[in-house]
């Protein structure tokens, strides 16, 4: 919590379990607890209180949907400031569709749900004023190193002279302070006894020494103690400065990601998150496998980093059981204090991207994490890239419909899939008429802004489940599933008639019409299966049949 800030919290559900639970796991000063599972209610707590999280059942009541939660934020405001927690027992939501910024499976730990609450407060308070605390015992290089970093608008300054006073800020503004400048010589504890005793403490604010001491010897010993930087007085400006930006920088840039701990050690676990947690890395610890696969099954993580030795379920079935070879953006930092010689072997055998020994060193274990999560975003980034260049690969670049590739693809696909659940689909060609007489007299630009026009009118006129595509020149072939005949008919009907009614600007002379035909799957099949004919042999022959009707209509019209 941020200076004792009371956190607001609202939980929407019936079930007095759930409130038991929530009043059992947050049962201090900090969090105040609003229940209710009525929507009038609901907004009552709205507008009386101002709320900071919502967590919400999957299933409310009969009157009051998550759709009413999001138009109620949405209408107020509110909706880009509150997170919402859905809470289930289901194993098999479908999260893509959902617009929740967290899942949390039922039952869940403690430590799960108040590491929800530091990961989204400390969002909340991402764009407050925080503080860089500097511990120099004399007052002229303090305001030195003021005077270096005051160009960090942002930051407003904290100032020790020894270790005591020091202790009592960090006690104080531990959320709100970024980093620590810290001077090796002061009362009291020096500055490599009092990085020691925070790191042991689980403090992990990073610390930048300032001293004029400077041997191979000591530089080891002080980042053994614990110290993220080191800079040798007489220091320049731009150095300092460098450092900071680094820091500050390092928080930014893994701001989106979140990591899930799991490790049963609470002592372990306590002093990861909180290390991850100062570094500016958004972190959920559980103990639980059997729960930290709930977890990841229903969220986006950028990393998982987990102990091998886990009760229940080990961090290496863990691993297998989620199938983290399939999850290609996922990363899993193992660690483990097993003297097992093959262990790393077989670590790695099931999907582990980075491997560490306990005991180990927390400069290597940040750079380990922040090669895991620079592994992710490039991988990220390569599976978007990829995606754009699949589009780009069955996409017509004028109209933007599927392409005549594309068709082949899916046609087989919907064939097969007819096949195994005896399904059926209708093929509707659409082709222009005198389309070439436009190209001929108005030239191929006024061509192409009739064509994305027609395609736009289709695009607009269909579902989204059915599936248009220009196969070539004035012609486009819809396919649609699970649709009658008549239907059909009402839809062509109704695409002839707005094509028609399509108007170019400068030329209002130009009268566009098109011409349909239609075949469905079974007509085709039916007629061909006791052949075995190979697939690709029915997707011919069901286009052929749909465009030879559209001819016939061509010539009546």
């Amino acid at each position: 919590n941020i200076r004792d800030k009371t956190m607001n919290i609202l939980i929407l559900t019936q079930s007095k379990l759930l409130m038991k639970i929530f009043q059992d796991y947050l049962n201090d000063s900090h969090y105040t607890l609003y229940f209710t599972s009525k929507f009038s209610l609901f907004k009552k707590i709205f507008t009386e209180n101002n709320i900071d999280i919502i967590f919400t059942d999957n299933n409310i009541d009969e009157n009051f949907s998550h759709q009413d939660i999001a138009n109620y934020l949405y209408n107020n405001n509110l909706y880009s400031r509150i997170p919402i927690i859905l809470m289930t027992s289901s194993n098999t939501l479908d999260i893509d569709n959902l617009n929740f910024d967290f899942i949390l499976p039922k039952p869940f730990q403690k430590v799960t749900l108040i590491s929800i609450l530091k990961k989204f407060v400390q969002q909340n308070f991402l764009n407050k004023k925080k503080y860089i605390l500097i511990i120099e015992d004399s007052k002229l290089f303090r305001e030195k190193i003021k005077r270096c970093l005051s160009n960090l608008k942002k930051f407003e300054f904290l100032e020790a002279s020894n270790s005591s006073e020091a202790r009592n800020l960090i006690e104080t503004y531990s959320s709100e302070i970024m980093f620590i400048t810290l001077d090796m010589f002061m009362p009291g504890m020096n500055g490599i006894e009092f990085a020691s005793s925070l790191r042991q403490n689980g403090i992990f604010h990073p610390i930048i020494m300032i001293t004029g001491k400077s041997t191979p010897e000591f530089r080891k010993k002080a980042f053994d103690a614990g110290i993220t930087m080191y800079l040798s007085k007489p220091f320049k400006d731009e150095e300092l400065i460098m450092y900071a930006n680094f820091i500050i920088n390092s928080k930014k840039r893994y701001s989106s990601d979140t990591i899930l701990i799991i490790d049963d050690n609470p002592v372990v676990l306590n002093m990861i998150y909180n290390y991850l947690q100062f570094i500016g890395i958004y972190t959920i610890a559980t103990s639980d496998s059997e729960e930290a696969i709930k977890l990841i099954n229903l969220n986006q993580f950028s990393a998982i980093i987990l102990d091998v030795n886990l009760p229940k379920i080990n961090g290496l079935q863990l691993l297998k059981k989620i199938d983290i070879k399939n999850k290609k953006e996922l990363m899993a930092l193992v660690y483990t204090s097993d003297n097992d010689p093959f262990i790393v072997y077989k670590a790695f055998i099931v999907g582990a991207t980075d491997f560490l020994k306990i005991p180990f060193n927390f400069h290597e274990f940040y750079i380990r994490v922040v090669n895991i999560l620079k592994l992710h975003h490039y991988i990220q980034e390569l599976s978007k890239q990829n995606k754009q260049l699949t589009q780009l690969s069955i996409q017509d670049p004028l109209t933007r419909l599927y392409n005549k590739r594309f068709f082949n693809e899916i046609l087989t696909k919907k064939i097969d899939e007819c096949i195994r659940y005896n399904n059926d689909f209708i093929l509707v060609v659409i082709d222009l008429n005198k389309f070439k007489q436009i190209n001929d007299n108005y030239g191929h630009n006024l061509g192409d802004q009739v064509l994305i026009n027609v395609a736009n009118t289709i695009k607009e006129t269909i579902r989204q489940s059915d599936i248009p595509i220009r196969f070539g020149g004035d012609e486009f072939v819809i396919i649609f599933s699970n649709q009658t005949k008549e239907k059909i008919n009402i839809i062509i009907n109704k695409l002839k008639n707005k094509i028609e009614k399509i108007k170019i600007s400068n030329h209002p002379e130009i009268k566009i019409s098109a011409s349909f035909g239609a075949a469905t799957f079974l007509e085709v099949y039916d007629k061909y299966k006791s052949n075995k004919l190979d697939i690709n042999i029915i997707v011919s022959q069901i286009f052929q049949l749909a465009d030879e009707r559209m001819y016939k209509m061509k010539k009546i019209s």
